[in-house]
C-alpha cells in the first residue's frame, strides 16, 4: 500500500477548547514551578524585588517595554467591580486589568514600595535601566 499526499488539512485529535485548556494549564505550571521559584531565588534582595516586579507587571499586566520601570504601589488600583488594575501614565495612558494570579503578588510590592517603582529604584540615565538596579530594601 503506497501513502497518498492530499491537499486536506491535518485532522487534530482534540478540539480548539482542549488544545488551548492544555496550553493554559501548562504555562500555570511553569509559572509555579519555575520562574516564581527562580525570582526568590536570586542572589540579592534587590533582584528578587525585580524579578517579583518583572513576572507581576510582565506577565500579570502585559505591559509594553519600558512601563515597567514607570509603575509604582500608587500605580495599583480596585476598580468598582474588584478587578485589579495597573495605572499606566505617559505615552499611552490607560488602565490595565491584571490576571488574578499576579494580584497578590503586586499588592505585596504595591504595599511594601507606594513611592517606588515596583522592580525598585534605578539609574535614570542608563540606557538599560535594569542593568543598574541600585540597593534598597525588599
Amino acid at each position: 500500500m503506497r501513502a497518498r499526499v492530499t491537499d486536506s488539512e491535518p485532522v487534530s485529535p482534540w478540539s480548539a477548547v482542549d488544545r488551548m485548556s492544555t496550553v493554559t494549564r501548562f504555562c500555570a505550571w511553569c509559572l509555579e514551578e519555575f520562574y516564581l521559584e527562580a525570582a526568590g531565588q536570586q542572589s540579592t534582595p534587590v533582584r528578587t524585588r525585580a524579578a517579583f516586579g518583572l513576572l507581576a507587571a510582565g506577565l500579570g499586566a502585559g505591559l509594553m517595554p519600558g512601563e515597567h520601570l514607570t509603575i509604582t504601589g500608587r500605580s495599583l488600583a480596585t476598580t468598582e467591580r474588584g478587578i485589579i488594575v495597573l495605572s499606566i501614565a505617559g505615552i499611552r495612558p490607560r488602565a490595565i486589568p491584571v490576571l488574578a494570579a499576579y494580584a497578590p503578588l503586586l499588592h505585596t510590592l504595591a504595599a511594601r514600595h507606594p513611592g517606588e517603582p515596583l522592580i525598585g529604584p534605578t539609574h535614570n540615565t542608563d540606557k538599560n535601566r535594569l542593568n543598574h538596579l541600585l540597593p534598597s530594601r525588599l
